[in-house]
């Protein structure tokens, strides 16, 4: 279902909130599986660079705290998604 939506609005992929967060804030925090993960991550990496208005964080920032905070271990591939994704871009 996230595929389809992507198929037709790939740009809500980057749609901040009111604190300015965009998906990935919310998918690595433990809102999402790791399908909607990488669905996010394949249609706009440059979402792993985003940080909010609130904290300056970084989605990879959210994945950190949800993983130490006991999250499924499915976190862990939020972090290592955003990493990979952020440190491709850093290049």
């Amino acid at each position: 279902m996230v595929e389809a939506l992507l198929d037709v609005y790939p740009g809500a992929t980057l749609h901040q909130d009111v604190d300015g967060c965009v998906p990935l804030h919310e998918v690595a925090a433990g809102a999402g599986g790791d399908d909607v993960l990488r669905a996010i991550l394949d249609t706009s990496p440059e979402a792993a660079a985003v940080r909010d208005d609130k904290y300056h964080e970084l989605p990879l920032h959210c994945a950190c705290r949800a993983a130490d905070n006991g999250q499924p271990k499915v976190r862990w591939a939020g972090v290592f998604g955003c990493v990979w994704v952020y440190e491709r871009r850093q290049r």
